[in-house]
């Protein structure tokens, strides 16, 4: 079975989550996958039970957490960290916030994911003491920032698909990788994302349903 997170595969699981439903020729046009291998990922996905046709011939992901699950053993967020660093400040905001600043001085591409992105996408009242963020600029990134003991860790994140970066918007002023991105993220996290990364789920769902 073709790994979910090789190039073409996670684009297709991307657009699959943030649309809901979808069918085969629908995917394979926003995604540029060819037929057959939207074909050979859908047969995989509905064999193993995370994915199933409704009317009309569209496909639907049924079960998500377990595709997400299975995204997550394949992509721990851990094995993405190059860089892991302390700034002077112990408040999530103020790091967010200089993050931000040393970014936009320096003109350096960055999009924030994890709990940082999901309190900016959704009221989210637990707090956890790492700001994650895509950047391929870790080490100037580095060079930018007021350094420091404070109490909040700062990870970098290697982006391991270009889609990540592309697909990243700007909100409230700050960066964010996609909504749908996030909660695969926080999957990848551990078991201790998982509960923001449902509750973003819902969100997204709602979303595209009451668009259509």
């Amino acid at each position: 079975m073709a790994k979910l997170t090789a190039e073409q595969s996670y684009q297709i699981i991307l657009f699959l989550l943030g649309t809901i439903r979808s069918s085969q020729t629908e995917i394979s046009r926003f995604t540029g996958a060819s037929k057959s291998q939207v074909n050979r990922l859908v047969t995989t996905l509905i064999d193993t039970g995370v994915m199933k046709y409704v009317e009309d011939r569209l496909l639907e992901v049924s079960d998500p957490i377990r595709l997400l699950d299975k995204i997550a053993f394949e992509r721990p967020l851990s094995k993405l960290v190059k860089r892991e660093i302390q700034l002077e400040y112990s408040e999530v905001d103020k790091v967010e916030d200089a993050i931000r600043n040393a970014c936009k001085r320096s003109e350096i591409q960055y999009a924030l994911t994890c709990f940082s992105a999901l309190n900016k996408y959704h009221q989210y009242h637990i707090t956890y003491p790492t700001v994650h963020l895509y950047t391929n600029e870790q080490a100037e990134l580095e060079t930018k920032l007021p350094l420091g003991k404070g109490a909040i860790i700062v990870q970098m994140l290697v982006p391991d698909h270009e889609i990540i970066m592309q697909t990243a918007r700007l909100k409230d002023g700050f960066n964010l990788v996609d909504p749908v991105q996030v909660i695969i993220d926080l999957f990848c996290l551990g078991s201790i994302g998982r509960d923001g990364a449902i509750k973003l789920w819902e969100v997204v769902k709602s979303n595209v349903v009451s668009s259509h």
